[in-house]
């Protein structure tokens, strides 16, 4: 697609309300995104005879059993939602059976010599690479520039956009650079064109959420009316005030004080003062617990399902995220485009390289909508006096199944950016983003990421950055890619996970106890370890610890094995 200055201005101008842009100079964009890497995308899309539409974010719905076979996994068949349908039919005689079978191992056809399922920008971003594989250093610095210059560009429009974002939404967004997503929005031909707008007027918390089109729909109930959830705020409160102290008491009170001092919301106050604020009735908390995760770092959770808004929330999008095994994908896109282009990688010596990077608070950037904070208010206790205190936040809230929908937003246009236009191997599993790239990059295509998304303004977290080398590990599976010019990449659990799995088994054995907790315990460390095992065997002695979390009574000491 090719842009005249009038359809851009135009097509900024429809994303507000006319009075927000009205008088205002637009930037002018005309020369720059009608060339690359602006146009890359979609003229890689028009070369491989893929309507425009049909590259949308929207457009990828290969089933769950072909994107496993992309990953070397079958997950199910016959009737499973997993299939991978066959290629030899029933209702055959064994010498019809078997003689079609010997016709496709002749053709060497099977569902592994198939090409990957993917989506489509990945794919873009695989060929991209081996088509500037000679000077893809330079390659990456060039997309550098022209997307600084697009920043520079948009500034005067996010000046004027900022101008109408309500003081608690400017507190959490207010650093979002909103001219630059409006005109990727464009250029992208992004579905969600809603997006900038949110940034300004803040996202919902319950209700029923908007459509973004960016992920398949789905059919749910409606929400129940927030006019219900306040409705038993009352009784929620009383419920909550006449609670025990949890053991985490002060951990929660720290994390709520953090939120204040991060600028995330305000101090915790007393109920009198939402009373006075929001009227008796008028306003609905949230309760709080603490979990341990599989790291051994604390969370504090945000209970939703308890306090109600997640009933009150309803969403007809069903989300779609990578598993821990994307990078062998990326590394098998890349050897499938090469093979395509007649490229040796062997010959030619490219090595592949992985990295890995964070968005920092990830749910505190996403800014609620003002309409909504009322139902956005955290109940903890204070521990040295046990009274209960109430905290409200300007941002979403982990616990929230709006936050997820609302921040998946956010992680879509992020990943389809770093794909699209910057032309990386770029995925995302909602904070955690992980890279693909050839060792002759020397870096430059992590450094463009990291340039790109501060230039958006949200940078990444430089304390969790993994720096590109052959070994990374992602959503806790460590992966080497030190053969993946040879089509193997190799997985395994992360060392860590693998110690604490090893060391709370040695605790059961050497105390002789396995209480409840325990065994749930150790059911998320070594879910996690056999998640990364092949078939995920390492499930098949769950069933005891499944057994002694839900169903034994006491003694809690371990069963004799003889």
């Amino acid at each position: 697609m090719r842009w005249s200055q009038p359809s851009l201005d135009a097509a900024i101008r429809r994303l507000f309300p006319p009075s927000w842009t009205s008088g205002l100079q637009m930037p002018n964009l005309e020369d720059l995104l009608n060339k690359p890497p602006y146009t890359s995308f979609s003229d890689w899309l028009q070369a491989r005879g893929i309507a425009q539409e049909d590259g949308g974010a929207w457009a990828f719905s290969a089933s769950a059993g072909w994107k496993a076979v992309a990953l070397g996994q079958q997950r199910g068949a016959l009737h499973s939602a997993a299939q991978v349908e066959p290629l030899i039919g029933f209702g055959l005689s064994q010498e019809e059976h078997f003689r079609r079978a010997q016709q496709l191992a002749a053709a060497g056809s099977s569902p592994w010599t198939e090409a990957a399922a993917s989506e489509h920008d990945l794919r873009f971003a695989a060929a991209d690479l081996i088509a500037n594989r000679a000077r893809l250093r330079e390659h990456r610095q060039d997309t550098r520039k022209a997307f600084a210059e697009l920043a520079d560009r948009c500034a005067p429009l996010t000046q004027q956009l900022r101008r109408f974002q309500p003081p608690s939404v400017q507190r959490i967004a207010g650093g979002i650079n909103l001219g630059l997503v409006s005109a990727l929005v464009i250029v992208m031909s992004w579905p969600d064109w809603r997006l900038p707008m949110r940034f300004v007027q803040g996202f919902q918390v319950v209700g029923e959420l908007e459509l973004t089109h960016v992920y398949e729909r789905q059919s749910l109930p409606p929400p129940v009316p927030k006019a219900d959830l306040l409705a038993a705020s009352e009784s929620l409160i009383a419920s909550i005030e006449a609670q025990r102290p949890l053991e985490d008491t002060q951990f929660i009170w720290d994390s709520c004080v953090n939120e204040h001092k991060k600028g995330f919301g305000e101090a915790p106050t007393t109920r009198q003062a939402f009373d006075e604020r929001y009227g008796q009735g008028g306003w609905s908390p949230i309760p709080a617990f603490c979990i341990e995760q599989s790291c051994g770092k604390k969370r504090r959770i945000d209970n939703g399902r308890r306090g109600g808004q997640n009933a009150a929330t309803a969403y007809s999008e069903k989300q779609r995220m990578c598993s821990a095994f994307q990078p062998g994908l990326l590394a098998r896109l890349v050897w499938e485009e090469a093979e395509a282009a007649g490229v040796s990688l062997a010959r030619e010596d490219i090595h592949l390289e992985t990295g890995g990077e964070d968005l920092p608070d990830a749910f505190r950037s996403i800014p609620c909508q003002p309409a909504d904070l009322d139902v956005n208010i955290v109940a903890v206790r204070r521990p040295d006096t046990n009274e209960m205190f109430y905290q409200q936040l300007d941002a979403m809230l982990f616990g929230l199944s709006s936050a997820v929908i609302q921040f998946g937003r956010w992680g879509r246009f992020l990943e389809a950016l770093g794909r699209r236009i910057l032309a990386l191997l770029w995925s995302m599993y909602v904070d955690d983003g992980n890279l693909t790239d050839a060792d002759r990059a020397r870096g430059a295509g992590q450094h463009l990421a990291g340039f790109a998304f501060k230039r958006l303004g949200t940078p990444f977290a430089d304390n969790k950055r993994s720096p590109m080398a052959t070994t990374g590990c992602f959503l806790g599976v460590d992966h080497d890619m030190s053969l993946a010019t040879q089509g193997i990449v190799e997985f395994q659990p992360s060392g860590k996970l693998l110690t604490k799995a090893t060391a709370q088994l040695d605790a059961m054995v050497e105390d002789n106890m396995c209480t409840p907790a325990t065994a749930s315990k150790f059911r998320g460390t070594a879910g996690f370890c056999a998640h990364a095992f092949w078939g995920r065997v390492g499930r098949a002695g769950f069933g005891p610890f499944r057994q002694r979390q839900y169903s034994d009574v006491e003694p809690w000491t371990l069963a004799k094995a003889w």
